[in-house]
């Protein structure tokens, strides 16, 4: 064998150690990747002993319970909330409820950055102990609420987001979201990182100024008729006031005749 030849094999012995070793690595690495992931990010568990079934508060209202195994959900008419298994932080749970609020509007609140429309939904929330979370319950991972895309935005739909807000006027969370269709209905859906929240639908803008009602001018004109027991009343007092300058004039005609 040549030199030439010893060479060429040597030099390819060696490359096949370094691909080895480096394949190798990279397979290790992997592993090493995959066992921390698992080691910070482990399988949800539910918390130990009998769980309710629901939960409620003071007024009897009924929460549905979210648990980490499990995940859990609540709908209405046309709106909902779904957390997938996983999303309930380990050895805890989560009630809530949602339901469709009032008119939403921040009209005349300029510091806001969305304007918003359709109605408020309402995501309440209990602890284990049926007490109202504080602070908010965290969820592990976010959970995703869908609402009715409102009709006045529709001609900015692609620029539709979910707003977690509040009336009264409070600071605005715009939250990661966008606009869906579900058997036809367009929804916008968002995802929810604690509760318990409001949420709204809304577009990029500053909400125009709240509106002024123009002031009532008192009526003016003739008389419009009215009770029927005035018009005799007012008649009366015709009929009276017309006798009575009558008996004046004849009262002076009188004395003027003694004089």
């Amino acid at each position: 064998m040549t030199n030439t030849s010893r060479f060429h094999e040597t030099y390819s012995i060696r490359r096949w150690i370094v691909a080895s070793s480096a394949a190798l690595a990279a397979i290790v690495t992997s592993f090493i990747g995959a066992g921390l992931l698992l080691a910070s990010d482990p399988s949800p568990v539910n918390p130990p002993g009998p769980l309710p079934q629901f939960l409620a508060d003071e007024d009897g209202n009924r929460y549905e319970i979210f648990l980490p195994e499990e995940g859990g959900s609540v709908s209405g008419d046309g709106f909902w909330i779904v957390a997938e298994p996983g999303d309930v932080p380990s050895a805890t749970f989560v009630g809530i409820r949602m339901t469709e609020g009032g008119e939403a509007s921040n009209l005349g609140m300029m510091h806001h950055r969305y304007t918003i429309s359709g109605n408020y939904y309402h995501v309440d929330a209990l602890d284990e102990n049926e007490r109202i979370p504080d602070p908010k319950f965290a969820f592990r991972n976010p959970a995703e609420a869908c609402v009715p895309v409102p009709m006045m935005s529709l001609s900015n739909i692609v620029d539709v987001r979910m707003v977690a807000t509040e009336p009264g006027g409070k600071p605005q969370t715009v939250l990661n979201s966008g606009v869906k269709s579900f058997d036809g209905n367009l929804m916008v859906c968002g995802y929810v990182g604690s509760v318990p929240t409001v949420l709204a639908a809304g577009v990029e803008g500053v909400p125009g100024p709240e509106p002024t009602m123009a002031p009532t001018l008192p009526e003016t004109g003739g008389w419009n008729g009215g009770s029927p027991w005035l018009a005799l009343l007012l008649a009366a007092g015709s009929v009276l006031t017309v006798a009575g300058l009558t008996h004046c004039i004849r009262m002076t005609r009188r004395r003027g005749r003694v004089a």
